[in-house]
């Protein structure tokens, strides 16, 4: 029985061996993923905070190509109140060329 022990304990540690050396090449395998997947975690997030950054420097831009459009629309409403504004004062210039002449008619026909 000692024997038998003996040679119980020799297969399993043969087994253990056995075992061990098949899971060093998995743990090996899974280091080099955690590796990995760390350098893939550091990538993405220098490329979120590159776009955070671009996203950031662009936005006066955007504002600014906003605030620009806006000045644009206000110049050209500006512009055709200008242009309604010139031509009420060609009309009230006409108007007061003929009050002026229906005066001097007048006067001419009172005097």
């Amino acid at each position: 029985m000692p024997r038998d022990k003996a040679a119980r304990e020799r297969r399993s540690a043969k087994n253990a061996r056995t075992e061990l050396a098949k899971i060093g090449p998995r743990l090996e395998a899974v280091q080099a993923l955690e590796k990995e997947n760390e350098r893939l975690k550091n990538a993405v997030d220098a490329e979120r905070l590159a776009a955070i950054s671009k996203a950031k420097a662009s936005e006066p831009a955007g504002l600014l190509a906003d605030a620009n459009e806006q000045h644009g629309q206000n110049v050209a409403n500006l512009e055709r109140q200008l242009q309604d504004q010139k031509q009420r004062c060609t009309n009230l210039e006409a108007d007061l060329s003929v009050m002026r002449k229906e005066a001097l008619d007048l006067a001419t026909g009172l005097a």
